[in-house]
């Protein structure tokens, strides 16, 4: 029996020393074949063998009790020999992982990132700060390419027919997001006087469900073009379309750049 512990013991020991004298070449290679970019990479590595080694003499002064105690007190042989054998099995997983963790940093086309093997999963939705209305349909308006206020977007004109409402009605809904601070509807418009005009009348509604509601009048001359806007904080939740309309009379109406504000820049 105490030849077989002494041969445990010798075993231990050559193990312990194999720790140490194998860390300084360890820690060479490391850091030689590490990119300079992962320098806090080499850091690691070398704290983690020097911890590896410092743990290693710890394990030999054990031994050493273990040793003398095997001597003086036969009883403890055992408690400190199961101590010694759980130090050499956690610092052996801790330098197994280690190495594992060095081999995947190394992978292919890897060399100077850091990567991060956890991640948050998160969800976000992307709304937009404005929706811009450009397909519509006509009664008594025609499109333009020319005249507009901007000169690389269409803008719409209005054609007067006797005793006819000249309408422009978006082809699509567009959905109020309630969560938009202060929706509205943004427009620039001209309409410069003509003939024997003495009147401009004008509305703007939004259409839900087959109904129609008044969200903006007009009912004088604009004799440049100007921006107006039409509050629909009304709607919140809610798919509508939108309808300029012209009511008879001899002078055109220039509707361009009209949009969806999710924040109106007035109150």
């Amino acid at each position: 029996m105490k030849q077989k512990t002494n041969l445990n013991n010798t075993l231990r020991t050559i193990r312990i020393i194999g720790l140490i004298l194998i860390s300084p070449i360890v820690i060479s290679a490391l850091t030689c074949s590490l990119p300079v970019q992962d320098q806090s990479l080499k850091e690691t590595s070398i704290a983690q063998y020097i911890q590896a080694t410092l743990n290693a003499e710890k394990v030999m002064t054990l031994e050493a009790q273990h040793t003398q105690s095997s001597i003086s007190n036969p009883t403890s042989t055992q408690s400190i020999g199961t101590s010694i054998d759980s130090t050499i099995r956690a610092q052996e997983a801790t330098l197994n992982a280690h190495n594992t963790a060095l081999a995947h940093s190394q992978t292919p086309g890897s060399e100077g990132q850091v990567t991060s093997t956890t991640q948050t999963p998160y969800s976000s939705t992307v709304t937009p700060d404005s929706i811009k209305i450009t397909e519509w349909k006509m009664q008594s308006w025609v499109p333009l390419s020319s005249g507009c206020r901007l000169t690389d977007e269409p803008c719409w004109k209005s054609v007067p027919v006797a005793d006819l409402d000249e309408i422009l009605t978006s082809k699509n809904s567009v959905y109020i997001d309630p969560n938009w601070q202060n929706p509205c509807l943004s427009f620039w418009h001209q309409s410069v006087k003509r003939g024997s005009d003495n009147k401009f009348v004008a509305e703007i509604l939004a259409g839900l469900n087959g109904k129609y509601v008044i969200i903006k009048n007009l009912d004088t001359f604009v004799e440049s073009w100007k921006r107006d806007y039409a509050d629909l904080e009304m709607f919140d939740g809610k798919d509508i379309t939108f309808h300029f309309v012209r009511y008879p009379g001899t002078t055109s109406w220039y509707v361009q750049e009209v949009e969806v504000l999710a924040n109106c820049p007035i109150p």
